[in-house]
């Protein structure tokens, strides 16, 4: 049941994957534990754990019952034979692109951040054309 489908291909983009649903994961959980520790919920201790102050409420067991269930989802994902085929097909296609060098990088970064400087001035060009004009416009009638 927990085998791990086509266990030596795919790795770096399953880890990957798995990383980033999980690090989302805790993130949901963390903005889920500060949604629901409101209200009454909050004022119900059932345990403390003596050296660690962590309280055990209701909310933090919600939280770590979702937690533990989406892990359980991320990992039955990631070890789906369709995900994975994906990811492993994925990951062989990106060994076959031809990466820019460090001179090509920079040259192509230059001209990107120069074509953009110069729409930006364009569009900020314009747009002073045609306020100027929309205030004369209203001004006359």
């Amino acid at each position: 049941m927990f085998k791990i489908y086509k266990s030596g291909q795919g790795k770096g983009a399953r880890l990957l994957a798995a990383f980033s649903l999980e690090a989302l994961n805790i993130y949901g959980c963390y903005s889920l534990y500060y949604a629901i520790n409101t209200g009454h919920w909050a004022e119900i201790t059932l345990t403390e754990i003596p050296g660690m102050e962590v309280i055990l409420n209701p909310p933090l067991l919600v939280t770590l019952a979702v937690f533990g269930f989406v892990s359980f989802l991320v990992f039955f994902f990631c070890n789906w034979h369709k995900s994975t085929d994906f990811l492993i097909e994925t990951e062989l296609e990106l060994h076959k692109v031809s990466w820019p060098g460090g001179t090509e990088l920079v040259a192509s970064s230059l001209v990107v951040v120069v074509v953009i400087t110069i729409l930006a001035f364009m569009i900020l060009g314009i747009d002073y054309v045609v306020a100027l004009v929309m205030r004369l416009l209203y001004r006359g009638a």
